[in-house]
C-alpha cells in the first residue's frame, strides 16, 4: 500500500534473511532486497536497478491506462479470447449489448456470452472467431447474424473477427468486434 500511495521504488536493506522477514518482505513487492553488510558499489547498483524497475512498471501502467481507455471509448463491441477460445476482456460495449460484465464473462467460452442465432431460422450460428483462429483469417458474419444476449431478445449485428497474432505469428486468440445493426434490416 505504501509503494502505491508514495510511487516510489521501496529497497529494503536487513541483515536477516530468515523466512519471516524475507517473507514479510516479498509480500509489500519492494522493488530490491539488499542484505547486510553491504559495500557501497552494491547499494548503488541496487538502488539504480530499483529505480530503473520502478520506471519501467509506471510507464506499463501508463500504458495500461491508455489502452483500456482506447478500448472504453470504441464505439462496437469488443471481445478478445485467448486460443482456447475463453474470455479474456470486453469493452464496455460490449457488455452492453451481450448483457455480461467482464467479471461474470472472463474465462467463460465465448459462445456462451456471445451467442449467434440466425436471423431467419433461430439456429445456432457458429462462432467467427472460431474460424479467425482455426484458418488465421479475418471472418465476416452472414447478415442475418443476430445476437442472443443474456436476458432480452435477439437483435441483428454487424461483426468480424480476426486471430490475435503473436511476436512469432502464432495464434494466441481472436478479437470480435460487433455493433447493433438492428436498424439496416
Amino acid at each position: 500500500a505504501i509503494r502505491e500511495e508514495l510511487n516510489l521504488p521501496i529497497v529494503f536493506l536487513t541483515s536477516h534473511t530468515d523466512n519471516t522477514t524475507v517473507n514479510l518482505a516479498c509480500s509489500t513487492e519492494p522493488f530490491g532486497y539488499i542484505l547486510k553488510p553491504i559495500d557501497e558499489r552494491e547499494l548503488r547498483v541496487g538502488i539504480e536497478v530499483a529505480i530503473y524497475r520502478h520506471r519501467t512498471e509506471t510507464r506499463l501502467r501508463q500504458m495500461e491506462r491508455w489502452m483500456t481507455t482506447t478500448l472504453n471509448s470504441i464505439g462496437d463491441g469488443v471481445i478478445a479470447t485467448d486460443k482456447l477460445g475463453k474470455i479474456v476482456l470486453m469493452n464496455p460495449y460490449a457488455e452492453e449489448l451481450t448483457g455480461w460484465v467482464i467479471d461474470e464473462a472472463r474465462g467463460r467460452p465465448l459462445d456462451e456470452v456471445f451467442a449467434l442465432r440466425h436471423g431467419l431460422t433461430g439456429d445456432a450460428m457458429p462462432n467467427p472467431a472460431d474460424q479467425a483462429m482455426r484458418d488465421g483469417i479475418v471472418v465476416h458474419i452472414d447478415r442475418y447474424t443476430m445476437l442472443q444476449p443474456r436476458d432480452g431478445a435477439a437483435f441483428y449485428i454487424d461483426d468480424s473477427a480476426a486471430p490475435i497474432r503473436g511476436e512469432k505469428d502464432e495464434i494466441q486468440g481472436a478479437i470480435v468486434v460487433f455493433r447493433d445493426a438492428t436498424t439496416r434490416m
